[in-house]
């Protein structure tokens, strides 16, 4: 294994970001319009990934919100990937990106998807506890919760802050 970073994502990131998706497809159900999100959330400077050659990417998230609320929108890790910490990685580097004493919320998988098992390790490893089912397009999913902690700088967009691991 080797060492990893996340970085945000840059223009050149939204093919394999795209790749990523359809790889993960299968789970979220039909990601429509899915195609033209990546690039915005790239300029909005919310999107951030984890390469793992220069066409590939190992994991990659988008976040959304406002004062109101933060979220996760969308979170995946390559099948050759898992296992690795990046999906930790992200999660740590998306509740850093936060305000302090922010809520944050993440609609993952129900119980009832096997595939889905890791994710909702992830979350409730990192904080995370159920809120509810809702249902979005058709599929349920299940809602989590965590508040960002409230002992942390609020300059969430320098080198400094970027997450560098070795695995």
């Amino acid at each position: 294994m080797g060492s990893f970073h996340v970085l945000p994502a840059a223009a050149n990131d939204i093919l394999p970001w795209l790749a990523l998706a359809n790889e993960v497809e299968y789970l979220f159900g039909p990601m429509l319009e899915f195609d033209a999100i990546p690039a915005r959330k790239v300029m909005e400077k919310r999107a951030y990934c984890v390469s793992s050659s220069a066409n590939r990417l190992a994991g990659a998230m988008l976040l959304g919100g406002s004062d109101s609320g933060y979220w996760i929108r969308w979170l995946a890790v390559s099948s050759a990937s898992r296992g690795r910490g990046i999906g930790t990685a992200l999660v740590t580097t998306a509740l850093k990106a936060f305000p302090p004493r922010s809520s944050v919320y993440v609609d993952t998988f129900v119980d009832d998807t096997l595939d889905g098992r890791a994710a909702r390790r992830l979350y409730e490893r990192s904080g995370f506890t159920p809120l509810s089912v809702v249902c979005d397009g058709g599929v349920q999913r299940l809602r989590y919760f965590r508040e960002t902690p409230s002992d942390r700088k609020e300059d969430y967009g320098s080198e400094a802050n970027l997450l560098s691991h070795k695995s």
